[in-house]
């Protein structure tokens, strides 16, 4: 059969090749094997009906964008986030600062301080009891307690933390500081270990606070310890007041808790904080937070005599119950037991009533009286289990803890701001008592009565107490029974509202 020219040509030309040395051919375009049968050399792309649509719903889109993006407050919403980034940077800078401006009480000790902490461009003022208002390069203000605690420009408050801020008024007691005071097992450490008696200096040989000799300090506070196996007293460590127990049997300690901490506008003078120069050097002890707040005197004030030469005491009687009152002894009970409303009511007629009504003056120590008579159930560490049978058993009031708050607070603020509080070169009663035995110097079983006050030793005030009443227990020295007279002044208190 004759081929088609047709056919030829398929037959000498198979479909993607061409002929080899053919040059007409071999920059022809041919349809690959496989290739998709629906383009063709003659298409065009999309029709110009479909382009038309495409931008329309383009268009469409982005309006409902734009809309979103300012109806929807996309942009203010941005750049609040990048401001409150920029105050949390800047937050950072000024903690840092601060913790490097805390000093070992953990106050920042003036404006200056912090400045020099903190990088070029911040901004620093305040006087040096604070607080502080510090202001960074990007115009963010912040303040900054004497404290540390930072409140930042939106109210929001950060307290440092870490091993240089030992805790809040509620918060836990350091863990270094407690592995110091009760050992690494925390189950109690000899007080030789950490505390020359003899100095009342700290030590720390095994390198847990390193400068314990200058970081923490005793607070010389009258104590009176209930029992025979303990003993406690106060020391300051950062700016916390502790309070520590010791095992008498041992003379290890036993345990530590937190005692007092500042708040508000306690340790301040009273006339820097009302503006009003009545009230010059008045230091605030207690501070409620709710404008009513308590200042101790910055004098003693006044001659108050107890005891058996007491013009205001009565004699109760028979006392010892042989039939002859003992005017001396007596009187001097009397005295005794009723010292706390004596020094209170003393300290009403020293201060002045523009500072003060009587309704809101007591002395340093308690407001009203607080224990009841001495005897066998109640009786405190030392008294002899004689006077279960004694004849003035349950007629002489018993020791109280009462002024150890005050004098906490006053030793606390002396330490801290190294200003004469408690001790002010001048002897006054505290209105508090207590009992202890002189089996050392008699021999024998003489129960003492005392009335609190501090006294003066070198310059340095010191806790002791005023004897008002001797009594001894033993027969073989009946005239040790005495009654004793003492004269101190007083340390009015004084409670101020609406500051």
């Amino acid at each position: 059969m004759q081929k088609t020219k047709l056919e030829n040509k398929i037959m000498s030309n198979p479909v993607g090749v061409a002929p080899l040395g053919d040059p007409q051919n071999q920059n022809k375009k041919y349809n690959n094997v496989g290739a998709d049968p629906c383009v063709c050399p003659n298409s065009k792309g999309i029709t110009l009906i479909a382009l038309i649509i495409t931008i329309i719903v383009m268009l469409i889109l982005v309006g409902v964008t734009i809309n979103v993006a300012l109806n929807g407050g996309l942009f203010t919403k941005a750049r609040q986030a990048t401001k409150q980034t920029q105050i949390e940077i800047d937050r950072e800078q000024l903690l840092s600062a601060v913790v490097a401006s805390l000093d070992k009480n953990l106050q920042i000790p003036n404006a200056e301080t912090l400045q020099n902490n903190l990088a070029s461009g911040w901004s620093v003022t305040g006087e040096d009891i604070g607080p502080f208002t510090a202001t960074s390069p990007n115009g963010n203000v912040f303040t900054v307690s004497k404290d540390g605690i930072i409140t930042g420009p939106n109210g929001e408050t950060q307290t440092p933390e870490g091993d240089d801020e030992p805790n809040t008024p509620t918060g836990e007691i350091p863990d270094l500081f407690r592995k110091y005071i009760l050992g690494q097992d925390e189950t109690g450490r000899p007080v030789t270990e950490i505390a020359n008696m003899e100095t009342m200096t700290f030590i720390d040989e095994e390198g847990t606070i390193p400068d314990a000799s200058t970081s923490v300090s005793y607070l010389p506070v009258a104590t009176t310890s209930e029992g025979t196996i303990e003993m406690y007293g106060y020391i300051m460590y950062n700016g916390i007041a502790y309070k520590i127990i010791i095992d008498t049997t041992n003379y290890y300690t036993k345990s530590l808790e937190i005692a007092y901490k500042p708040q508000g506008n306690e340790g301040k003078d009273l006339e820097e904080v009302t503006g009003e120069a009545k009230y010059k050097g008045w230091t605030i002890l207690y501070d409620d937070l709710n404008g009513t707040v308590e200042a101790v005197s910055p004098t003693a004030m006044g001659s108050l005599q107890l005891g058996n030469e007491d013009e205001t005491a009565q004699t109760p009687g028979d006392v010892n119950g042989n039939g002859t009152p003992n005017e001396n002894i007596d009187q001097a009970i009397y005295s005794y037991n009723n010292a706390i409303d004596r020094i209170n009511n003393y300290c009403k007629e020293q201060v002045d009533d523009s500072l003060a009504t009587d309704d809101n003056v007591r002395s340093v120590g308690a407001a009203v009286d607080p224990r009841p008579n001495l005897n066998g159930d109640n009786a405190y560490n030392g008294i002899p289990s004689e006077w279960e049978t004694s004849k003035y058993n349950g007629k002489i009031k018993t020791s109280d803890t009462a002024g150890e708050e005050d004098c906490l607070r006053m030793m606390y603020f002396e330490k801290l701001n190294s200003k004469n509080i408690a001790n002010i070169g001048e002897e006054y009663f505290i209105a508090s008592r207590y009992n202890s035995t002189d089996r050392m110097e008699y021999g024998t079983d003489v129960v003492n009565f005392w009335i609190r006050y501090v006294g003066i030793r070198e310059s340095n005030g010191f806790f002791g107490g005023k004897g008002v009443v001797g009594i001894e227990e033993n027969a073989t020295h009946p005239n040790q029974n005495s009654g004793n007279g003492s004269e101190c002044a007083v340390r009015p208190i004084i409670k101020v509202s609406g500051v």
